[in-house]
C-alpha cells in the first residue's frame, strides 16, 4: 500500500504559477527599407507608415517588435 501511495503521489502536479510580465512600452525608431516598403498581398496593395504621425484604428492587430 505504501508503494502505491508513493507512486500516485508522484503523479500529482501543481497548477502553473501566474505569469508576471512587467513590460513597459517604449518608442522604437522606424527602420528605413526592409519591412517598411510597400507590398501586395491577396490582391491588395499596402503602404506601411514611415513617419511617427499619430494614428488611431480599431480592430484586430499583430505586433512584432524587438
Amino acid at each position: 500500500m505504501a508503494l502505491a501511495a508513493l507512486l500516485l503521489a508522484g503523479c500529482t502536479s501543481r497548477p502553473p504559477a501566474p505569469r508576471i510580465d512587467p513590460t513597459t512600452p517604449r518608442v522604437e525608431t522606424i527602420r528605413i527599407g526592409g519591412p517598411n516598403t510597400p507590398y501586395e498581398a491577396l490582391g491588395r496593395r499596402y503602404v506601411p507608415m514611415t513617419s511617427d504621425a499619430p494614428y488611431r484604428e480599431r480592430g484586430g492587430a499583430s505586433w512584432y517588435g524587438r
